[in-house]
């Protein structure tokens, strides 16, 4: 079946500077690929790419760009592993052929997979690199998180986990 593809570049802001090893982050760059169908329903998914392997939106965009002729004559996802690489560009481009086919079933797309229904998961807060005053704070603005991940530098890790530990105790 014929398909309209659309692919729309997005930075999505982050609530502060994000600060690790290899610099700062104050968006996500993202490539938002949307699939139409001619009945008119939609399949959308997102892939940021892994910045330092050189994936931006722009290289993913020019991965579909190549494949845009097979993609719009209706390609399957059982297809994608032998057409593009392991990266942002196939997962965007899986999720909005996941997506769509879900929707042209009336189901979800785990249903679609035969997964169980969803549960909640358990997921972590990671606080970015800053000074021993601020992991402290940070770290108490979001001790209710089960979990909180830290990024240090080489300055005095141990000193900044024991102010996480200060600011978060459990």
């Amino acid at each position: 079946m014929p398909l309209r593809l659309d692919l729309v570049e997005k930075a999505w802001p982050m609530c502060e500077p994000f600060a690790i090893a290899r610099g700062v982050q104050s968006d996500q760059p993202t490539l938002i690929v949307t699939l139409t169908g001619p009945d008119g329903l939609r399949g959308r998914g997102e892939g940021c790419g892994v910045d330092y392997a050189g994936e931006t939106p722009a290289v993913m965009r020019a991965q579909l760009e190549a494949l845009r002729g097979a993609i719009e004559r209706g390609l399957e996802r059982t297809d994608l592993a032998d057409l593009l690489p392991a990266g942002g560009a196939r997962c965007a481009l899986d999720a909005a052929l996941w997506d769509l086919e879900a929707h042209r079933l009336g189901c979800t797309v785990a249903e679609l997979a035969g997964l169980p229904p969803l549960k909640p998961v358990t997921t972590a807060y990671t606080i970015g690199i800053r000074s021993l005053a601020g992991y402290e704070e940070t770290a108490r603005r979001y001790a209710a998180y089960p979990v909180l991940k830290i990024k240090v530098d080489g300055t005095d890790p141990v000193a900044a986990v024991a102010a996480v530990r200060r600011g978060a105790p459990d």
